[in-house]
């Protein structure tokens, strides 16, 4: 599927694995999502992934959610990539119903857009390596746009982290050369 709503108790040790070509939405508007203990969850997602209020990662579970680079979706099956994806990452801006990131790709930097509708509450902001590795984390607050700039960053693909309130956006960017 393009979009995918998770929620439900993971109760079993053989982590179930949850695909979207677009985006993920993990628990929220009152719907809950707990992986206890000695149980584990996988999300592979194409665009975004949301992990919103309500969601719990019990201590003893196992918990991987990810942006596939290659459309690969638990395992090795392959969906079909909806032409929407290829118009957001090659020549439009990135958005969820919060924040706007373009432009996406970039070539040194691009800018965010919270869409907040004026409360410029902080926002923790990350870029991660599609490995894991933290290359950047910085609060931002005061405005509703910022402009990144990350020519210092090799070319490749990265992982935008969004945290405020509860919430966390992840969204895939790509740093052209």
């Amino acid at each position: 599927p393009e979009q995918l709503q998770v929620e439900g108790i993971i109760t079993e040790p053989q982590a179930p694995c949850y695909n979207a070509t677009q985006t993920i939405t993990v628990a929220g508007n009152g719907k809950t999502f707990v992986v206890e203990a000695g149980a584990g969850a996988t999300l592979v997602a194409g665009q975004n992934i949301l992990i919103l209020e309500g969601s719990s990662i019990l201590a003893g579970a196992s918990f991987l959610g990810y942006i596939t680079e290659t459309s690969t979706y638990c395992g090795t099956k392959t969906l079909p990539v909806p032409a929407i994806k290829e118009v957001t990452t090659t020549t439009g801006p990135v958005s969820d119903t919060r924040f706007t990131v373009y432009p996406n790709p970039f070539r040194e930097q691009f800018t965010l857009v919270d869409g907040s509708k004026g409360d410029n509450l902080p926002v923790m902001a990350e870029i991660r390596r599609m490995t894991g590795e933290k290359v950047l984390e910085v609060l931002l607050a005061g405005s509703d746009r910022y402009i990144l700039h990350m020519e210092n960053l090799p070319a490749g693909v990265y992982l935008l982290r969004l945290s405020d309130r509860g919430m966390t956006t992840v969204v895939k960017v790509i740093r052209n050369p």
